[in-house]
C-alpha cells in the first residue's frame, strides 16, 4: 500500500530489517534498564522523598464512600494516592508538593504503568515551595495557560481549551461530557492537531517568503524549508504540552516522514509505521503501557488500511469517508477500555468534520486574546444539551477478533469486507445495549 510507486524502500533486504529491530531491541533493553535504576533508587528506603507536581485531581466513589485521587508525577515517574473530602480544596492542578510516598509494596511493572501508594503530604512546606513557585516562575507554558484562562469567565470552558491548547488534564465534568459525546479524540493532542499547526504555519511561510525566494534563492526548496521550520516548532510545542504520547507517536512520524520524503522512500506503509513504533518504544518503554500512545498508533493504523483501498476517492469524499469510517472502527477498540456509549456517537464524525474550522479558527481568536467571544454558545452544549449513556463494553471474543481481522485486512480484501461486518456488527450491538 503506497500512494508513490516510484519510491524506493527503506530497507533492501531482510538482512537490514532484523539488524533494525534488533538494534531497537538492543536501546529498548538499555532504557529498561536505566528505568530499573531509577526504581531501584524509588524501593530502596521504605519511604521515598520528593517533590510532585499535581497532574490531575479524580473525584470517586467506593461503596458509598467519597474520596479523591491526586495523580503525582516528576521528572522520573507518575503514581496516584488519595486525599479525603474537605482536603481537596487545599490543593489545585499544576502545584507542587513536598511529598513522602510508602515505595515497599512497589513492583516495577507497576512503577513503570504509574501506580497507587500512600503518602505523607507535608502541607506546611508544600504551600511554602508552591507560593515561590508562583511567584518566580518564568515557565512560559504556564504564563500561556494563563492567558487562556484570562479570556473565560467559566472555569470549564477555561479548562475546555487549556486542554485543547496545552494537553492540560480534563476536569471530571469536561471529561464525562467528552466521553458521552465521543470527542475525547478531539480534545487529546495528537497528530490530528499537530497536523494543522505544521499546515498553517506552511501556508504562512509559503505566503510571505515565495517572493523572497524567487529572487534571491529561486533553486532552493520553500516547501521542504518550511517543513524543517515545523518540525522544530513542532518540537518546541511538544515541550509547552509536556511530551503527551500521542503527541510523541505523531511528532516522531512526522520527522520520520520528513526523512523518508525528502530520501524519496516510502512513507505510507504499515512497515514504516511498525519502525517508528518501534523507535519510539526503544527509546521510552514507558510507552509500552500508555493507552494514549497504542490509540494513537491504531489511528495511523486505520487511517493506512482506508488509503490501502479507497485511495483512488475524490479527494473530498475521500476526506467525508475517512472520518466516518475512521470513528466506527475505532468504536469496537475504544470501548474494551471505556463503556460509555450515546446516540451522540453519530454526531462525532460531523463534529470532528466541523473541527477542521472551529480549531484554527478559536487558535485564531486566542492569539490576539479574544478566545472567549463564543463562550455563551459553548456553555449552552456543555450545561444544556441533555445527556444519556449506557455501559457498552466490547466483548472481549469481538474485540480480539476485530484486532485480527484488522491485521489480516493487510493482505487479504476479503479479510477487509469481514472487517467492516465486523464494525457494523458493533455499532448495531451498543445500539442494542443502548435501546435495550
Amino acid at each position: 500500500m503506497y500512494l508513490n510507486t516510484n519510491a524506493i524502500p527503506l530497507f533492501l533486504n531482510i538482512k537490514q530489517k532484523v539488524v533494525y529491530f534488533l538494534l531497537c531491541f538492543l536501546v529498548f533493553i538499555l532504557s529498561l534498564a536505566n528505568e530499573y535504576i531509577k526504581y531501584s533508587n524509588f524501593t530502596k528506603d521504605e519511604l521515598y522523598h520528593s517533590t510532585f507536581k499535581i497532574a490531575n485531581i479524580y473525584f470517586k466513589t467506593k461503596k458509598a464512600k467519597k474520596y479523591f485521587i491526586l495523580k503525582l508525577q516528576n521528572n522520573d515517574f507518575h503514581f496516584y494516592t488519595s486525599i479525603y473530602p474537605k482536603q481537596e480544596s487545599k490543593y489545585s492542578i499544576g502545584e507542587a508538593l513536598d511529598v513522602f510516598v510508602v515505595s515497599r509494596n512497589v513492583d516495577f511493572i507497576d512503577y513503570l504503568k504509574g501506580f497507587y501508594a500512600p503518602t505523607t503530604i507535608l502541607s506546611e512546606y508544600a504551600n511554602q515551595t508552591i507560593t515561590q513557585n508562583i511567584t518566580s516562575t518564568t515557565n512560559i507554558r504556564d504564563k500561556i495557560h494563563k492567558f487562556i484562562n484570562s479570556q473565560h469567565n467559566n472555569s470549564q470552558i477555561a479548562n475546555l481549551f487549556s486542554t485543547l491548547f496545552l494537553a492540560t488534564p480534563l476536569n471530571k465534568a469536561n471529561r464525562e461530557f467528552a466521553t458521552i459525546f465521543h470527542i475525547s479524540h478531539l480534545l487529546a493532542i495528537s497528530g490530528f492537531h499537530i497536523a494543522f499547526l505544521i499546515a498553517i504555519f506552511s501556508f504562512f511561510y509559503s505566503i510571505v517568503t515565495k517572493p523572497i525566494y524567487a529572487k534571491f534563492a529561486p533553486y532552493r526548496n520553500r516547501v521542504f524549508h518550511s517543513l524543517l521550520l515545523a518540525t522544530i516548532l513542532s518540537f518546541f510545542y511538544l515541550y509547552l504540552t509536556n511530551f503527551p504520547p500521542s503527541l510523541i507517536r505523531a511528532f516522531v512520524m512526522f520527522v520520520f516522514a520528513l526523512v523518508f520524503l525528502y530520501s524519496n522512500i516510502k512513507v505510507f506503509s504499515f512497515f514504516s509505521l511498525s519502525v517508528v513504533v518501534a523507535f519510539i518504544l526503544a527509546l521510552s518503554p514507558k510507552l509500552l503501557f500508555s493507552l494514549s500512545f497504542w490509540f494513537s498508533v491504531c489511528g495511523v493504523f486505520y487511517i493506512f488500511l482506508f488509503i490501502m483501498y479507497f485511495f483512488k476517492l475524490n479527494k473530498i469524499l475521500f476526506a467525508i469517508l475517512l472520518n466516518f469510517w475512521l470513528f466506527f472502527a475505532l468504536l469496537a477498540i475504544a470501548h474494551f477500555y471505556f463503556y460509555h456509549f450515546s446516540l451522540y456517537a453519530f454526531f462525532a464524525p460531523i463534529a470532528t468534520l466541523l473541527f477542521y474550522v472551529f480549531y484554527p479558527f478559536m487558535l485564531f481568536l486566542h492569539l490576539i486574546g479574544q478566545g472567549g467571544i463564543l463562550d455563551n454558545y459553548i456553555y449552552f452544549i456543555l450545561m444544556q444539551l441533555p445527556s444519556f449513556s449506557v455501559q457498552a463494553p466490547t466483548p472481549p471474543i469481538l474485540f480480539y477478533v476485530f484486532i485480527a481481522f484488522s491485521f489480516l485486512s493487510i493482505y487479504s480484501k476479503y479479510c477487509f469486507y469481514i472487517l467492516n461486518m465486523l464494525i457494523v456488527y458493533a455499532l448495531c450491538y451498543f445500539l442494542y445495549l443502548l435501546w435495550a
